[in-house]
C-alpha cells in the first residue's frame, strides 16, 4: 500500500518523464508540433484556455494538477506563460523553448486576447478556491 506522499511524488515524477520526453522528441516533430501550437493560438485561443481549464482540473494527471494549482496561486511569476508552455507540452506536444517562439511569432494583439482567456482561467480557479468549492 502506497502513501500519499509516495503517490504524489511518483505522479511528479511521471509528470517530468512526459516533460522529457516531449523535449527530447525528434526535431520534425517538436517543429510540426510548435506549428500546431501556433495556429491554435492564433485561429482558436479559446481551446487553449479551455485546455488550461482542463489542466488545473487534475485531467492531465496528478503531477501536472499539483504543479498547475502551485503556479496558479503563485503571484510572484508569470503564471500565463508557465501554464501556457505546460498545456503546450501536455497536449501539443510542444517544448517550452518552441512554445515561447511561437508566442513570440503572435501579434501583440493575438497576445493579449490569449494573455486574457488564461488570466480568466487562473481568476476562475482563485475564485473557487477562495470560495472553499477548491483546494
Amino acid at each position: 500500500m502506497t502513501t500519499e506522499h509516495e503517490y504524489k511524488d511518483r505522479e511528479l515524477r511521471l509528470y517530468f518523464a512526459d516533460i522529457d520526453r516531449v523535449e527530447q522528441a525528434p526535431l520534425p516533430d517538436r517543429k510540426q508540433a510548435k506549428y500546431e501550437w501556433l495556429a491554435d493560438m492564433q485561429i482558436n485561443p479559446q481551446l487553449v484556455a479551455d485546455r488550461i481549464s482542463w489542466l488545473i482540473g487534475g485531467s492531465y494527471g496528478q503531477g501536472s494538477y499539483i504543479i498547475a494549482r502551485e503556479v496558479a496561486k503563485n503571484t510572484r511569476m508569470n503564471r500565463v506563460s508557465k501554464l501556457g508552455q505546460m498545456i503546450a507540452a501536455l497536449e501539443w506536444r510542444c517544448p517550452a523553448s518552441m512554445a515561447r517562439a511561437a508566442w513570440n511569432a503572435m501579434t501583440t494583439g493575438e497576445q493579449q486576447i490569449l494573455s486574457n482567456l488564461i488570466q480568466a482561467e487562473i481568476d476562475s480557479y482563485l475564485a473557487d478556491v477562495k470560495s472553499g468549492e477548491a483546494e
